[in-house]
This record gives C-alpha cells, structure tokens and sequence, in this order.
C-alpha cells in the first residue's frame, strides 16, 4: 500500500521523529508528575510491603485482578528506587513514550514514511495515550508489549523477514502481553493467532516452534489465571462498572480525539481515504488492521453485556495503535494537497491543539488523595484539635497514610464502613463538644445518608472543596460564629411530632408512624434529594426500616429503605435517616411517603418522623466531576 508522495529525506524524517518522541517524552513528564497518585496506584503500592516474591504473589497479585508482571517489577524496582512519584511513575512514561517509536516502526510495515509520522504524531499528543502513559498501572506496558506484537507480526508477514530471531521477538511479546494485562493477552493472542492464515513451508516450524515456547512459559502461571479470571470483571452487583450502551463506541470516538467533533471529522477524511485506497490497491491485508479493533471492542461489548461489564475506555489502549495505523494511511495521502513536513506538522498541532482545548491538561483525571491530606493539615491547624471530628473515607488507609509524615498529624476516621469507627462518627456528631466537622472522601462516593447527618449536627459550611470524583468540606455547628457559610436550601419540609400514645411502635405492629404527601411541585434543579429523619428511643438495637418511597410524575417509582440499627445509640435518644437522590429535572413528586417498616416485629419509640427536599449541593461532584 506504500505509494510515493512529495516526500521527506532521510535527514528531515529523523529531525521530525526525533521531535514527536522528545516532545511526548516531555508531555508526559511534566504532566505525569503534576498530579498525586490514583486510586490504583496507591493499591498497587500497598501491595508491595512483602519480604519474599511468594507472599508477594499469593497476598498481592492473586488477590488482584491484574497478571503478574507490574507488580512484581514494581516489587523490585520500589526497592531500589523508593515509592516517590517520580521513581514510580518515570518507567510507565518511558515505556509510554517507546511506543510512539515502535508505531512509527510498525506503520512504516503498512503505509509510507509521511504517514508512519502521523501515526507516530497522533500517540505522542493525544491525551488518550499520553494520560494512560503516566500511571503506574499495566496500561504502558500491556501497551508496549501488544504494539510489539503487532511490529513482529508486520514485520514476519507484512515485511516477509520471516527469521527465527523475528519469531523468537514476536513470541516474547506475546508472552509479556499475557503477563500484564488481559486485555493486552487478548489482543497480543488476537494477532498472533492471525498469523495461522499466513503461514507457509517457511514460516509454519518456527510459528509452532514459538508457539510452544509461549505455552511452556505460562503454564506455570496458570493456577493463578484461572483464579483471575474468576473474578469476571468490575462491574455487576459487586462491582463498580455499568454495562455500555448503545452510543458507546462514539463515546469511544471523541474521546480518543480529545473530545473534539474537529479532530474526529479530520481522522474520519483518513478513515475514507484509507478505505478508498485499499479498493483501489487491493491491498484487503490492510483490513486486519480495522478488523482487530472491531474484534476486541465487540469481545468486550458482547461479555459486559452478556457476563458481566468489563468494557472500559482504557483497555481499547492496547490495540489503539493499529486504528492509528490505519487512519494516518489516508492523512498521510493529503500530502498530494500539502508538502509532507507541512502535513505532519499540521496534523501534530491540531491534535495537541484539541487535547489542550478539552481541558486535558488542566482537568484532574482521577480522586484526590493528596490534597485531601493537604487540606485536612490546613484546617485541623486552623480549628481546635480536640473540637474537632477528622474523616476521609477511603478504601484503604494507606492511600493517606502514604502523604502523612510519620508521627505526625491524622484523621480520626479514614473507612467509615468499619463498625468501630462507625459507632465513633455517631457518637462525636452527637456529642455537643464536638463544635467542627472535617469530612472528605475520595473515590468512594458515601451514602447519601451520611451527609444527612452531617447536615442534621453541622448546618454550616465553612469551606467545600471539590475535586474530580472527591471532596472535603469543613463543617460547624449552628452557634459556632464563623466569617462565611455556605447554606443548603430547603425547598420542603414536612414534620410529625408524636405524643406518648403514639410514639410506641410494639411487636405486633409492622407498619409503623408514617408521613404521606401529595402533588409536591418542584423546582428545575439537577441537584434535588429527599431526606428523611425518625427520632427513636429503644433499650435494644432497632432493625426495622426507616423508607422513603416517592412516586414521580412520570411513573418512576423510588424507594429507599435504611436499617435502623445503623444509628443506635445505647441509653439515647438518637436519630436516625434516610436519603434519596431524585433524577435530574424532576418536576413533581406525585406522592411520597415516608414511614417505619417494622419488619422485625420489635417493640421502640418513634418521637418525631421529619421529611425535606433539599438543594443537595454534594451532588454537584457527581455532575460536574464525573466522567
């Protein structure tokens, strides 16, 4: 498919590859290193406190969903050069950047020098690999290996350098594609089980020869794979991910092209005039390159939809480079129009351009850890110490302890599910000398019941800062003076106080005190939520229900119920919730009820039963950081 274009010498080729791979190189860097860790990072990194290679696997790679290979390197490398965001992060940018030199290598297999530029443009200054480049996950390498894989296979059966050295390499990536991540194992194994319809008297003892050598290696890793793959993915009812629907794959699109519709239309003119091209050359092995991708999108469509939801922007990385391939084929023709030096440069600028223009580069791409310490250091020396309740819910006390100094300052709370600390939260929101409240969490939405209470115990907001997918807000009681506020807006409230003949809820009674409004009109907000509250008394712990149930006005029904024994208080009057978040741009409540489900058939005293729709500005992280 190479035709000859006005094109580059050999000195001008090497200037501009040199260039794209520095100023990747660079990109990646400085950005790299101007943000704290993920979420998964610091995972990876609290796996890491082992002191042989064996309880390394089975306590922090088994339990993982991810192969072997970058925990174990992490594991060594860590050793040496220590956790610190550079030492951690510098290998993962390396082997991004490396990537953009075997694309262009590989593209030369395909198409011409103008175009293999192109190609080599579009990795180094798209946010899509710059960002998957930088973290300490599988992505840079699965990346690196999977592209490997497809320069090996170009090169045995594109460029027909069909040596055993060539197979040996080709064998090797494959090998370390499977080690790294699966999705790099499916496309790695995607490419080279295409090679079977291609092989020939020369070729077919080595392609066996290398395909043992594959199997011997993984073998003993296969026990461990298998407990892996187990596991079926994040998403489902215990995990975190959705299943893709139906506009996916354009989702996919401008989100590869940096959001742009512009870089999208520009990369769409090099899909056509690739495919023209291949018509007229009929050059049809230049569809493998189209058909790999759509393979391992469709695999991952079909098992999310069918299994359970796997299918995520980031594990379409590993054969991303092949649809760049394919697409700078036809941008590269442009050169007909425009010099090639002018082509390639036009193209690089637009794609930095529109990854600058989307924000990539000022946005935060992942929750917050360490400036949620950081602001938790600020005002914990601001406000008394021993007036004050500190939380940051996080899924693994490490993530914060990792930006702690040793000896140094702390929250109270860093995982509120735990039942001591939960007991503790209620008790000190409830203790009248607790006149602060610093609250934060990151990538670990709470219940919306816990910023119920919080609101209930500290009406006041001094400072709220929200980060992307994360946020900390610091809290007061009512009668404690403070220079500002930020308020909650009340737009409902409904209450029902109970007299003695009432309030007591016996054995035998299983629907209890209730509240029940019709025809509520509300205004348009993205941010609305209803909030129930039961003031209770009990000698035991209550495990009726406390719901809210609301039918809108289109017919949606939403129903909400919260354990009472999860606000217990012993010798107390204590108060317990229960929040609903409504769907955005919800009109009318056509009917809400509130009320106690005794489902336990147990014998307490229900005071007061209250109900609010509220202005919920919590939600804002969710629309204005989500995504």
């Amino acid at each position: 498919m190479k035709l000859t274009n006005k094109g580059l010498n050999n000195r001008t080729s090497t200037f501009l590859l040199v260039a794209i791979i520095f100023l990747g190189f660079i990109i990646r860097l400085i950005h790299g290193l101007s943000y704290g860790f993920a979420n998964d990072e610091l995972s990876a990194l609290s796996r890491l406190n082992f002191n042989n290679l064996h309880d390394l696997i089975i306590n922090g790679i088994a339990v993982d969903a991810h192969p072997a290979f970058v925990q174990m390197f992490l594991f060594y490398w860590t050793k040496i050069f220590g956790t610190g965001l550079f030492a951690v992060r510098l290998p993962f940018i390396l082997a991004g950047t490396i990537v953009i030199w075997v694309t262009y290598k590989t593209a030369r297999f395909w198409s011409d020098n103008t175009s293999s530029l192109i190609a080599a443009s579009i990795i180094s200054f798209s946010g899509y690999p710059i960002l998957y480049s930088e973290l300490a996950r599988p992505y840079a390498f699965g990346m690196l290996f999977s592209t490997l894989t497809l320069y090996f296979f170009s090169r045995i059966f594109i460029g027909k350098k069909n040596s055993l050295k060539n197979f040996a390499g080709f064998s090797i990536c494959v090998l370390a594609s499977m080690y790294t991540h699966y999705f790099s194992l499916f496309v790695s194994g995607l490419i080279y089980a295409s090679g079977l319809f291609f092989l020939n008297k020369k070729t077919i003892r080595n392609y066996l020869f290398s395909f043992f050598i594959i199997l011997i290696l993984y073998l003993p890793y296969l026990p461990i794979f298998l407990q892996q793959i187990s596991y079926k993915g994040v998403g489902g009812p215990g995990g975190w991910l959705g299943a893709p629907g139906s506009t996916w794959l354009w989702d996919y699109f401008i989100y590869i092209f940096n959001g742009s519709y512009l870089l999208t239309f520009v990369m769409g003119i090099g899909l056509i005039i690739t495919l023209i091209n291949i018509f007229q050359t009929k050059y049809y092995r230049f569809f493998l390159l189209p058909a790999w991708f759509l393979i391992v999108f469709l695999f991952g469509y079909i098992y999310s939809i069918v299994v359970n939801p796997i299918l995520q922007f980031s594990i379409l990385l590993f054969i991303y480079p092949a649809l760049i391939i394919f697409i700078s084929d036809g941008l590269g023709r442009l050169n007909k129009v425009l010099p090639a030096t002018l082509t390639i440069v036009l193209i690089a600028l637009t794609t930095f351009a529109t990854t600058d223009k989307s924000g990539f580069f000022k946005k935060q791409h992942f929750g917050q850890f360490d400036g949620l310490v950081n602001d938790f250091i600020e005002w914990t020396n601001d406000y008394p110490k021993d007036n004050t309740l500190s939380i940051i819910d996080v899924n693994n006390e490490y993530y914060i302890d990792y930006y702690l100094t040793p000896g140094g300052l702390r929250p109270d709370i860093l995982q509120l599910e735990n039942p001591f600390n939960k007991k503790l939260f209620l008790n000190r929101i409830n203790d009248p000398d607790t006149r602060y409240l610093i609250f934060g969490w990151s990538t670990k939405a709470p219940r919306p019941e816990i910023y119920s209470a919080i609101h209930d115990h500290f009406p006041v907001v001094i400072e709220d800062r929200i980060y992307f997918n994360s946020r900390i807000t610091l809290f007061a009681r009512e009668n404690t003076s403070v220079k500002s506020s930020i308020p909650q807006w009340n737009i409902f409230i409904e209450k029902k106080q109970l007299d003695e003949s009432e309030a007591f809820i016996n054995q035998e009674v299983e629907w209890g005190s209730s509240i029940k409004i019709n025809n509520i009109e509300l205004p348009d907000s993205l941010n609305l939520k209803i909030e129930a509250k039961a003031i209770l008394s009990s000698t035991d712990t209550v495990k009726s229900i406390l719901v809210v149930d609301a039918l809108l006005e289109n017919g949606e029904k939403l129903w909400r119920g919260i354990s009472l024994s999860d606000y217990f208080l012993k010798d107390s009057v204590y108060p317990a919730y229960c929040s609903q978040s409504l769907p955005d741009h919800t009109s009318k409540i056509k009917e809400l009820k509130v009320y106690i489900w005794n489902n336990k058939k147990q014998g307490f005293n229900v005071h007061e039963l209250s109900v609010k729709i509220i202005i919920d500005k919590e939600q804002e992280v969710y629309h204005h950081h989500f995504y």
